[in-house]
């Protein structure tokens, strides 16, 4: 019966997290259009140094306590207060870490405002604590009303930036006036919403805990963040703030894209650490998780790199143009990454092997030592975009294949994914070369149409599959195909 209860939870847990997400990043997507007609690459730059800068800082308080909260057996509530004291206390460090910073920083980038950006923004300091209440959401397997907060997130942050830019006449100061109003609707609804609101205790048990789980990712954060904002550093310290308001907006949508895939796997670390010890249940879900996330992925990413001139020229407007080749390569990253194994990460975690994740980045940050700093250097935007799928290649091929390889025991994740990268590939070819100068709702329709019609043709048993997987969730039938375990 517990299995039984796990399968429909989890069903239900990636159809909501999907909606929700699907509406959420789409009026993200809404609202960095608009922006982007109103701002300038400048200002993009401007604002994502200054962001850069605190995420830098920031990033030495990532212990991994949202997982080790989900992941905790029994009540979490009392870890809950240790993590929510610790994060108070770490805020207070980030704070003056930032006091100190913000000068050198504006210094290093040549840019004497970006003081006063960076102090601005200094309220982040306290933000893994003040949104910790919302875990318990997501330990719950409540996926819906743990993303309302981002909703009022989202609406203040669009409302305070129009209205400082358009009334007020703020320039780049709306951009972080509003990022504040964003942040405080945020907290504001998660400690409104939370079931169970944190209190200032320490145990030093759990506390203990808390940094044994999280110490090695910790350490592959401070990887990560050189991994995934490295070459943003070097795009701006190397060609400037214009420059790296181009390489954002072309990383923006692929961005979008990735936050939902994780929001997704979210949704499995609670379903796979309840099968943990069914090695025949976990390859079972692996395998046809990384199915249906490549079946969603694989199109969008295709499709994104064969209509990135019109997605620019149409929603974001000309003058972004300089951005068009890079979305295409950020594209096809996003493409093979979400595709081949994905969710690896998600094993390691229930695993206990955190340590992945350090040897993970490791790799990539000796690559982008070795080649993202030479290409970013001397081609730029377009240096960068390379870099990042030189990396997602390297983390396919290398760690994937060996973390999967050792929790699973076999490659067979990979040999459902084939069709759906042909039929990817071949209705984008189709799209390209014979049916381009249709307009282009139409053939966005038409590379719509024929990948699922290539799909279903490579792939017959997908139809019942998917029709197995909907009566599953609508009647409770858990005799028919389950994407949580094998019969």
């Amino acid at each position: 019966m517990e299995s039984q209860n796990l399968k429909q939870r989890t069903i239900k847990g990636i159809i909501t997290q999907i909606f929700v997400n699907f509406i959420l990043k789409g009026l993200t997507v809404i609202k960095t259009f608009i922006f982007a007609r109103i701002f300038v690459p400048e200002d993009f730059g401007i604002f994502a140094t200054a962001v850069l800068v605190i995420s830098f800082i920031t990033l030495f308080g990532e212990l991994g306590i949202s997982q080790s909260i989900i992941k905790e057996k029994g009540d979490a509530r009392k870890l809950m207060d240790t993590a929510f004291t610790m994060n108070i206390l770490v805020g207070f460090l980030f704070l003056i870490m930032i006091f100190l910073s913000a000068p050198i920083a504006a210094n290093i980038f040549g840019n004497p405002d970006l003081t006063l950006y960076i102090l601005f923004l200094s309220y982040s300091a306290f933000g893994a604590a003040l949104e910790l209440p919302n875990v318990m959401f997501d330990r719950e397997m409540r996926f819906g009303i743990s993303k309302l907060p981002q909703f009022f997130l989202l609406v203040a942050t669009f409302v305070v930036t129009i209205i400082a830019v358009k009334l007020y006449h703020m320039g780049t100061w709306s951009l972080f006036l509003g990022a504040l109003a964003g942040f405080i609707a945020n907290v504001f609804a998660i400690w409104v919403f939370a079931p169970y609101k944190p209190k200032v205790r320490f145990d030093k048990a759990d506390a203990v805990q808390l940094f044994s789980f999280g110490w090695p990712l910790l350490i592959n954060s401070i990887l990560a963040y050189i991994v995934l904002q490295g070459d943003d550093l070097l795009v701006r310290y190397f060609w400037g703030d214009e420059m790296l308001g181009y390489y954002t907006i072309a990383f923006y949508m692929p961005m979008y894209l990735i936050q939902i895939v994780n929001m997704i796997s979210a949704v499995l670390l609670p379903a796979f650490s309840k099968i943990q010890d069914s090695k025949e249940k976990l390859e079972y879900a692996f395998a046809i998780s990384n199915k249906y996330l490549a079946i969603i992925c694989v199109p969008i990413g295709i499709g994104m790199a064969v209509f990135a001139p019109q997605i620019i020229h149409y929603f974001y407007s000309d003058k972004w143009a300089p951005a068009i080749p890079v979305l295409q390569i950020f594209a096809l990253s996003f493409m093979i990454s979400t595709s081949t194994g994905y969710n690896w990460g998600t094993l390691a975690v229930i695993k206990g092997k955190t340590k992945y994740f350090v040897f993970n980045n490791l790799i990539i940050v000796l690559g982008f030592i070795s080649v993202g700093y030479w290409l970013i250097r001397d081609y730029g935007m377009m240096g960068g975009a390379v870099y990042n799928l030189f990396t997602t290649f390297i983390t396919a091929i290398i760690i994937r294949i060996f973390v999967i390889k050792k929790f699973i025991g076999n490659f067979n994740y990979l040999k459902s994914i084939y069709p759906v990268i042909l039929s990817g590939c071949l209705s984008g070819v189709l799209i390209y070369y014979v049916f381009n100068e249709i307009y282009f709702i139409l053939n966005v329709s038409l590379f719509i149409l024929f990948y699922i019609i290539i799909l279903l043709l490579m792939d017959r048993k997908l139809i019942l599959e998917v029709r197995g997987i909907l009566m599953q969730f609508k009647n409770k039938d858990i005799n028919s195909v389950s994407i949580i375990s094998k019969k």
